[in-house]
């Protein structure tokens, strides 16, 4: 499967660079590409410790337990709660073409019936966090399925449904038709150490309930391109793909972590550092999902960025960390609590905030309604304000116009200039237009060379106030091409662009 141009880990093949020529962040799945049929099934090796049996599942051991046989009373425990999940997707014909110069020889049927539907075949993780059959996945595993098979360690095959997936955080939920399986209880990722030992268990290489040992790395990871809200547990234990999904424990046997992706230089496999979604954003997404369907998150309405130390000197702030408030959004959550440009966060709900990407994905994890007691440093001196969370906007509501290859033609999604979005463009405060989040490979917006994150703000002579007036002015007939008014880090300059003839 080719890596798609996001900022979300995705399914890929491996060797695959999802992002920087030399560094490698890929999910750690795999997948194969047809006509090859799956591999036959080979027995199980014989084990001298037997999965337990769904109706007498024993307690975590004691850490007491490691002494004389290592970690085997923990991994025998959890082992049959971790399953192997193979998902069949279609292929984008071009996608084919691209890595095989017979496609194009391949005769096929004209007409939408009969033709040949090309598919291709995935393999990952899950985890059993719930004995009526609701299992934890990571969203690129499932993304796209149209057929989902859960594997288990008794050899059962069962049907899986994909009850909701979460793209900012690459959660997925999968239900599959049983009752009183066997289960992973749930630990307590906040309170992991670096250095703390864990336990990767999934299938990698289609080698189901494989299991290595390492110890924590480092917690609260982002930056790295792979979800929108980051804040990965990085292990050294062993991933590699087809782990996507599969469970992270703690030596006493808990979940506290989904393993999520690997990062290696040119490597097909593991080199040492690995990530995991902790398990408590993983659980509060599952529960979302479960209820209804998607995922509700709190809001702030700022922008925010990193405090460097230049900026901490200036604005005479001694104590590391904070996320420096660079916008606020007129009448939102923040604004009406009294938060103001130039304010530095330095804790929320009495702990410490390490930097804006922290603060935003603990914002984000709280329900709207929720008040938020933000710590704040302004002209030297600290303020305490309670903010009452609003909703952040999702899909529906951002996407206020469409403009794709189906719509006006030009391969364009738009979106409003919201406070976050202001400060992640680093737009100035008194900007308005309409944002590009999205611009189609070989459109015509991509031909005219705009890009993700454009600001556009007049089209043909005319103020854009937001997504929707953009839509509207592109929607406006013209046999000459509309000429647009675009911001790009803090540059302003006119693109003509052309409806591409059918």
């Amino acid at each position: 499967m080719s890596v798609r141009t996001r900022l979300v880990a995705r399914a890929v093949p491996v060797g695959a660079v999802l992002f920087g020529a030399a560094l490698l962040a890929a999910p750690a799945c795999s997948s194969s590409r047809p006509p090859a049929a799956p591999p036959p099934a080979t027995p199980a090796a014989a084990s001298p410790h037997p999965p337990a049996p769904a109706s007498s599942v024993a307690p975590a051991p004691a850490p007491s337990a490691l002494s004389g046989t290592g970690l085997a009373p923990i991994v025998a425990r959890a082992r049959p709660a971790i399953v192997t999940i193979v998902v069949r997707r279609p292929v984008d014909a071009r996608e084919l073409a691209d890595q095989s110069p017979f496609w194009g020889l391949i005769p096929r049927e004209r007409g939408g019936s009969g033709g040949f539907a090309p598919e291709e075949q995935g393999e990952g993780s899950g985890v059993v966090v719930r004995a009526d059959g609701i299992i934890l996945t990571n969203r690129h595993v499932v993304d796209g399925a149209t057929q989902v098979e859960v594997g288990l360690t008794d050899g059962r095959k069962l049907d899986g449904k994909v009850l909701g997936v979460d793209e900012p955080t690459d959660i997925a939920v999968v239900k599959v038709s049983a009752q009183g399986l066997p289960t992973v209880p749930i630990g307590d990722s906040s309170r992991l150490q670096i250095g703390d030992f864990t336990l990767a268990i999934g299938s990698p290489f289609g080698l189901g309930q494989s299991v290595t040992f390492g110890i924590v790395s480092a917690v609260g990871r982002s930056g790295m391109g792979l979800a929108d809200y980051e804040d990965f547990i990085q292990t050294d234990a062993a991933i590699n793909p087809g782990n996507s999904g599969g469970a992270l424990l703690d030596t006493q046997g808990r979940l506290i972590g989904i393993n999520t992706a690997i990062l290696a230089h040119g490597a097909a496999g593991n080199q040492g550092v690995g990530f995991a979604v902790p398990v408590d954003l993983a659980v509060s997404v599952m529960r979302q999902l479960i209820a209804q369907g998607h995922v509700v998150r709190g809001y702030l309405g700022v922008g925010i960025q990193d405090l460097t130390p230049e900026l901490a000197a200036g604005l005479g702030v001694t104590r590391p960390g904070g996320a420096l408030v660079g916008d606020v959004e007129p009448g939102g959550p923040a604004g009406r609590a009294g938060l103001r440009r130039g304010d530095v966060v330095v804790s929320l709900d009495g702990q410490p905030v390490t930097d804006g990407h922290s603060l935003r994905v603990h914002i984000a994890s709280r329900a709207p309604g929720t008040v938020a007691r933000l710590g704040v440093q302004r002209d030297r001196k600290p303020v305490e304000l309670a903010v009452a969370l609003g909703t952040l906007p999702g899909p529906k509501q951002t996407r206020a116009a469409r403009a794709g290859q189906g719509g006006q033609g030009y391969g364009l999604r738009l979106t409003d200039l919201t406070g976050e979005i202001r400060g992640q463009i680093g737009a100035d405060a008194g900007a308005t237009g309409a944002v590009i989040a999205d611009v189609a490979p070989s459109s015509p917006a991509d031909d005219a060379g705009l890009r993700s994150g454009d600001l556009v703000q007049e089209i043909d002579g005319h103020p854009v106030a937001g997504a929707s007036a953009a839509a509207s002015a592109l929607r406006r007939p013209s046999s000459a091409p509309h000429v647009l008014l675009v911001r790009r880090e803090h540059q302003t300059f006119f693109v003509p662009l052309s409806r591409r003839a059918s």
